[in-house]
């Protein structure tokens, strides 16, 4: 197999590997099932089923066909399921590695800074859409893993409060909340949303933002947070569960392959997604597609004044630091009027400490869906 190859099935089963997808399939190698039946079978929520489900058929897992009001399931790869399930099945053996050469990987890995260029070393310009994608994922796992390390991005609670969120809160939440705090800026004085609406929040981090929604929000609303790190995930979901925020559900995807429903979300929002997006037209198209008639997106961003010579998009280094991959400001309006929003606006622009260029600026952004 090429290298791409193997990367696209390392991020299969990647995909694969959240328990409650696995039960599903399990449940789905015995026979046709609908929603319903896996939510009571499994005793998880059916918004939570109908995720998985979602993004299990993106990646033609698995397919339904309808009865009535009803969709009924059923495996589409069943091989390729059976397979699977029979490699869980068999015991491997272990290796037990001595104290001495447990050490002498930590201190391998202590050694190697956390700026050193991903992508197996190659220039930016030559770096594929999935291998820039994989490279975000395991830099800002990174972060989420070990937030103390040296980034070429500002990281942590000096820079959350440089950019408006308040000491006294930050103080009150879990130090994971902030450790990893990485955005382009501090959308929430313009993110409008309001009790009772369903909230999706692209690239959510460690869920600082996540949690300030969910107290506007409330219990009867609904709050995602998607993220291609499972380790961000992983943090957030602890983080939030801390808090007792009952009501958000966590999503393992790309930005440009959102496992949601058509016409499902009141407001999309995010804090530094596209930069880091190396097709901003598909995040926006299916930011688009899971946007209610009249729904809103509100974001925080880094755009430029003007285009950025190319010395400095040579490597992923700066396309980690928002930089490498950052449109013009009219450019990036001009693309979310094709995809379709409109009233695309900037409500408000500032210099922080995430703009590492002179050229660039954190904007505040919002459009609607007609």
């Amino acid at each position: 197999m090429s290298t791409q190859e193997i990367k696209k099935k390392a991020q299969l089963l990647k995909m694969l590997s959240h328990p409650t997808r696995l039960l599903i399939l399990e449940e789905l190698a015995k026979g046709v099932r609908c929603v319903g039946e896996i939510e009571e079978l499994l005793q998880v929520s059916q918004a939570n089923v109908s995720q998985h489900l979602a993004l299990l058929r993106y990646e033609q897992v698995v397919d339904y066909h309808e009865e009535g009001n009803l969709r009924c399931y059923y495996l589409k790869k069943q091989e390729f399921v059976q397979a699977l399930f029979n490699f869980l099945a068999k015991e491997y053996p272990t290796v037990e590695k001595s104290k001495a050469e447990l050490k002498q990987e930590k201190a391998a890995r202590n050694s190697c800074p956390a700026d050193v260029p991903l992508g197996d070393g190659k220039p930016l310009l030559q770096m594929s859409e999935e291998e820039i994608k994989l490279a975000v994922a395991e830099r800002y796992s990174q972060v989420a893993q070990n937030p103390q390390a040296k980034f070429n991005f500002p990281v942590g609670r000096k820079f959350a409060e440089s950019v408006g969120y308040p000491p006294e809160l930050l103080s009150s939440l879990p130090e994971g909340m902030w450790q990893s705090f990485t955005g382009a800026g501090n959308p929430q004085a313009y993110v409008d949303v309001r009790a009772g609406e369903c909230l999706l929040d692209l690239g959510c981090g460690a869920g600082l933002d996540l949690y300030l929604y969910a107290r506007k929000v409330g219990k009867s609303g609904r709050l995602y947070g998607l993220d291609l790190s499972e380790a961000m995930l992983s943090k957030a979901q602890a983080n939030l569960t801390a808090l007792g925020i009952e009501n958000c559900h966590f999503i393992s995807a790309p930005a440009d392959r959102i496992p949601l429903e058509a016409g499902s979300m009141d407001i999309v929002t995010s804090n530094g997604i596209y930069n880091l997006s190396p097709n901003k037209e598909a995040v926006l198209r299916e930011v688009f597609r899971v946007l209610k008639p009249g729904g809103r997106t509100i974001f925080s961003e880094v755009v430029l004044s003007a285009p950025l010579p190319e010395e400095v998009r040579k490597n992923i280094n700066d396309w980690f630091r928002c930089i490498g991959g950052a449109m013009p400001e009219a450019g990036f309006l001009e693309l979310m009027h094709r995809v379709g929003f409109v009233r695309a606006e900037v409500l408000h622009k500032e210099r922080n400490a995430r703009c590492g260029h002179q050229l660039a600026i954190c904007a505040n952004i919002k459009a609607y869906k007609p």
